[in-house]
């Protein structure tokens, strides 16, 4: 007994059954893709539901990493940090950020300002590097911000 020889009726629901398992398989397929294809931050940036596939990490993310990986280390004695235009980049060829903020940190002990050079993974999206300098003295101790 052929499709075209079951009555109209039968035809119309199997017609319906075709386009509901299409339908399924194609919203299984897309939500696959999406759940697979949607890389998630490792560490130190928080997961928003982000999809980084469409919106790439990128120079910005880079700097608020930074930024508040220094925040953590110092505390509140970090006062403010804007970022150095002119040295914070991209780097290609280890696909890491150098971010260098320039900061006034209140407790050293001149109260001067200061750098902090940071070494953000472009795929881990973590601080590999943390290092903060007096502009006007020698480097400051990471345990001096513990």
């Amino acid at each position: 007994m052929a499709v075209k020889d079951l009555p109209i009726k039968n035809n119309k629901i199997l017609l319906f059954v075709i386009f509901f398992i299409i339908v399924s398989v194609l919203f299984i397929y897309i939500l696959l893709v999406y759940l697979l294809d949607n890389p998630t931050p490792k560490a130190d940036i928080p997961s928003n539901g982000r999809n980084y596939s469409f919106n790439p990490f990128d120079i910005n993310d880079a700097i608020s990493v930074c930024r508040d990986k220094a925040q953590k280390k110092i505390g509140s004695s970090l006062q403010y940090s804007v970022v150095n235009d002119h040295s914070t980049r991209y780097d290609p060829k280890r696909d890491i950020y150098f971010v260098v903020l320039d900061t006034y940190i209140e407790s050293t002990a001149d109260n001067s300002e200061n750098q902090i050079y940071c070494h953000v993974d472009a795929k881990e999206y973590v601080v590999n590097y943390l290092k903060t300098q007096n502009t006007k003295q020698r480097e400051l101790s990471l345990d001096f911000f513990k």
